[in-house]
């Protein structure tokens, strides 16, 4: 068994996409401070998105994340809904 204990530190980057365009990107929630999260093998982080879906932007149709750094090429894309206005992220935590 390869599996290894890593740290992950930091904000994902995080892009509301439509018909293959970013719409919007988000930003580091104000006042958070990004700390190291030591990961045993197979233990997950997590990061919390805040939307303020009050302009009168278009619907994205996916959402891309990328992991601090691209820790592991942690990236993915997948179908999401949400209007692109304002987005902010938080520093990721040790999941649940």
């Amino acid at each position: 068994d390869d599996a290894k204990a890593c740290t992950i530190s930091g904000y994902p980057s995080v892009a509301l996409n439509r018909s293959g365009s970013v719409l919007v990107t988000a930003t580091p929630t104000a006042g958070t401070v990004a700390q190291a999260v030591r990961l045993a093998p197979g233990a997950q982080a997590q990061s919390q998105l805040t939307d303020y879906s009050t302009c009168n932007a278009p619907l994205s149709d996916t959402i891309e994340v990328t992991a601090p750094n691209g820790a592991n090429g942690g990236n993915l894309s997948r179908p999401f809904v949400l209007r692109g206005c304002k987005v902010e992220v938080d520093p990721v935590k040790l999941g649940s």
